[in-house]
């Protein structure tokens, strides 16, 4: 009985040995992006983006400029000043911020405006190119693509990553 045994588990070791033998896939290459690929890859999304923003302007009839960054504004109603924003101002504005899909994410309060130094802070790029063309008094929209406002990573809050964020914006006064 004790030579069945030992028998058995000789039989057991030679099969587990025999199937661990067997190939194990190698892993496969990582195949290196070179940074002509990723330049590539980047100017195809923002494109795409472009694209995307010129078919939302379409579809609501705006008629908004682009700057050279990509930012598209249209000022809708005008104020009586005709003094503008410059770096190292402080601005103090009213908006509502949205998604291009419609969805507003961010409201500010009227009793208590939202205020950036020009050039300065931590606001969007975007944000900080459009209010330079707008005056006290001034309503505006603002079309930001989404590396003009928070890019890859989102603003970690209710902004997505990769998103085109929409500002409905009144720049309320200047402060030099």
């Amino acid at each position: 009985m004790n030579y069945i045994s030992i028998k058995s588990v000789v039989l057991i070791l030679m099969v587990s040995f025999t199937m661990s033998c067997q190939d194990i896939p190698k892993p496969k290459k990582q195949r290196i992006v070179t940074e002509k690929e990723l330049v590539n890859n980047n100017r195809k999304s923002v494109r795409m983006e472009s694209d995307q923003i010129d078919k939302f302007i379409q579809r609501r009839g705006w008629d908004m400029s682009k700057t050279g960054t990509g930012l598209r504004y249209l000022v809708y109603e005008r104020g009586d000043s005709q003094v503008f924003p410059k770096v190292d101002d402080t601005v103090y504005v009213e908006y509502e911020v949205s998604l291009i899909n419609g969805k507003t994410i961010y409201l500010s309060d009227s009793n208590n405006l939202a205020s950036f130094i020009v050039g300065h802070d931590e606001v969007e790029n975007g944000l900080q190119e459009g209010v330079q063309f707008l005056a006290p008094g001034d309503r505006a929209k603002f079309i930001i693509p989404s590396h003009l406002a928070h890019g890859y990573t989102g603003d970690f809050n209710r902004i997505p990553r990769n998103s085109t964020v929409v500002f409905d914006i009144l720049l309320v006064k200047i402060n030099e």
